[in-house]
């Protein structure tokens, strides 16, 4: 069966060719490109720096680190968010504290945020979930009034803005991602922004000291390849249909997370994947201003019932994931969605509930949108009439 797929890599005209030739070393890149591509972002975003580095996870560390988080410091965490975030603020020795979120925007709130806030606070990490920016004037004053430093995490929102900034350049300091289905796509790798020289001199030194290693890089195109492959022939159903099975659903999903490429922290950010980030940016403002149209459909299409993710008035979304609120657990839907040929995802591949993880005091907000949230179809390249039928399938399976 073909279905539709709910998120697709970005690729341009020449692409795989590049990376054959680059890795077989008959492709000639200049030297400078990787900071020429660091200008690019910085010019894009209006950030005074940015730094270029393996992965946006190793720049979130590299931002704590400095910071001076350490032992006994706490850091203020989104409670819906990736898990595997938190593991790298305890590396640190910090503890990290979740702040819930907002069932409307799916971000933390100011007055979460201050709930969250002890003695002990040191740095708050602000997720703009899903490339919906978070509330970032209030949350930014608070923290200065009370001398945290604000970390936000734009690893899905290259390109949104607040208010007519673009997340990132409004904390302390931002990191990007370039994961596949990230807005920008170089197969892995990451950027810091931020106004403070010395960090931006650390993150870029850090980078230049590291070797190209171009084995994770070649395996996630490759791979990228493969799923594009299955969707297109109909190959991919049997392997949608475990993930949406109950009872085998979890070791499935495990592992192809376990099948995912980490880039490795010995690795920099290399000349060939500067070189597709550099064409990608050229297209970045098209491509959201198409994802923005699709988002629009399915909120004039999907019933008052399955709200999808509240936008703030004046503020941009770069649209990552279309995640709708279903009145009911979502992973009993996506397999009725999946035999209508319309693939989504559920509960822990959209984001987890880290309140639950930690142990913490429940975040009901967090735990709810964990259990009812469903990420519907939304990429570069698709067309309005899949996403009219992905709406109006689910709204008669909600009826």
């Amino acid at each position: 069966m073909i279905v539709t797929p709910r998120r697709w890599a970005d690729t341009v005209a020449g692409e795989w060719e590049d990376i054959a030739a680059y890795a077989a070393g008959t492709l000639t890149l200049d030297s400078d490109i990787v900071a020429r591509y660091e200008q690019a972002i910085a010019a894009y975003t209006g950030a005074p720096h940015a730094a270029a580095i393996s992965s946006g996870r190793r720049g979130m560390r590299m931002i704590f680190e400095h910071l001076g988080v350490g032992a006994g410091d706490e850091v203020i965490v989104p409670a819906y968010t990736l898990d595997a975030l938190i593991p790298l603020i305890q590396d640190l020795g910090a503890i990290p504290v979740t702040a819930d979120a907002d069932l409307r925007t799916m971000n933390m709130t100011c007055e979460s945020f201050e709930r969250a806030i002890t003695p002990r606070t040191r740095a708050v990490l602000v997720l703009h979930a899903f490339g919906a920016p978070a509330p970032m004037t209030d949350i930014v004053a608070l923290a200065e009034s009370r001398g945290i430093a604000v970390v936000e995490d734009c690893a899905h929102a290259l390109g949104a803005r607040h208010r007519g900034r673009h997340l990132g350049t409004l904390g302390y300091a931002g990191f990007y991602s370039f994961e596949p289905t990230k807005p920008i796509n170089t197969y892995g790798g990451g950027i810091v922004v931020s106004a403070d020289d010395a960090l931006i001199t650390k993150v870029r030194a850090y980078n230049a000291s590291l070797p190209e290693e171009l084995g994770t890089f070649v395996t996630k195109a490759k791979t990228v390849q493969r799923e594009q492959l299955l969707f297109r022939s109909g190959l991919a159903f049997p392997i949608l249909a475990a993930l949406s099975t109950p009872g085998i659903r979890g070791p499935v999903n495990r592992l192809y997370r376990s099948r995912q490429s980490v880039p490795s922290a010995a690795a920099c950010y290399s000349r060939i994947q500067a070189h597709l980030g550099l064409k990608k940016l050229d297209t970045l403002p098209a491509r959201l201003e198409r994802r923005n149209a699709l988002a629009a459909i399915y909120r004039g299409v999907l019933e008052p019932a399955i709200p999808v993710q509240q936008i703030a008035e004046g503020d941009e979304s770069t649209w990552y994931f279309l995640t709708a609120t279903l009145p009911r657990p979502a992973k009993n839907v996506r397999a009725r969605l999946l035999w209508s040929g319309v693939d989504a995802a559920v509960e822990e591949e959209i984001m987890d509930d880290c309140a639950a993880m930690l142990g913490q005091p429940c975040a009901p907000h967090a735990a709810a949108l964990f259990l009812q949230n469903l990420a519907l179809p939304l990429y570069d390249g698709m067309d309005e009439a899949a996403a009219r039928r992905a709406a109006n399938t689910l709204n008669r399976l909600i009826r």
